[in-house]
């Protein structure tokens, strides 16, 4: 659950400055951004066997 509530902060942290301008290239980025650093955080829980799901992502 702490994985899924940082992911949607992320989201709005890097991605929510660019949603008023409708730029959609900088909204994407900062989404896809936010999930592969959402990532990590399943890291923390799964341990090794998300290291190779996380480096295929990137």
């Amino acid at each position: 659950m702490v994985s899924i509530t940082a992911l949607f902060v992320l989201m709005f942290a890097i991605a929510g400055p660019f949603i008023p301008g409708w730029h959609w290239r900088q909204i994407w980025l900062g989404v896809l951004l936010a999930t592969a650093i959402h990532l990590l955080l399943w890291f923390v829980v799964h341990g090794w066997s998300i290291s190779v799901l996380y480096f295929k992502t990137i």
